[in-house]
């Protein structure tokens, strides 16, 4: 039975909204709420808060004030799904793989931009590191703005 369901939403390229009107319906149709998902590197959480102009603060707050996951939040609202903001700061596909682990996550919604062959053996795959580690099912979009 799905009750959970994550979207983990990255500000390069995902186009959150698209991912969140898919999961979203999946989501309506079964009853489950949905948790919108930040995971920030170390260096891209000290820029935002620099914007900011802020010392610290917590990277929910810095997630809420994120106009992706604010775009797909809304996306959400219309759908009538309850949803909630997470956030963590640390290697993206570990903190995405830990937070599904630790909350009872039932399928992982994940955005994916598009790459080259060399580019995705250089630098690596949040969504294939995620696919490959979790136990639940998830939904990987090509999903671009």
């Amino acid at each position: 039975m799905i009750q959970h369901l994550l979207i983990a939403v990255s500000d390069e390229g995902m186009d959150a909204q698209a991912v969140a009107a898919h999961a979203g319906e999946l989501a309506a149709g079964v009853g489950a709420s949905v948790t919108l998902f930040q995971a920030y590197t170390e260096s891209t959480f000290d820029d935002w808060l620099d914007e900011m102009g802020y010392d610290s603060a917590p990277p929910e707050e810095m997630a809420r004030r994120n106009s992706a996951v604010t775009d797909a939040a809304d996306v959400l609202r219309e759908l009538g799904v309850d949803r909630t903001v997470a956030a963590a700061v640390g290697d993206p596909a570990t903190e995405i793989i830990d937070y599904v682990a630790e909350n009872d996550v039932d399928h992982v919604f994940l955005g994916t931009r598009r790459r080259s062959r060399a580019g995705k053996a250089i630098l690596g795959s949040v969504s294939q590191e995620v696919v490959l580690s979790v136990d639940v099912p998830c939904t990987v979009m090509s999903a671009t703005r």
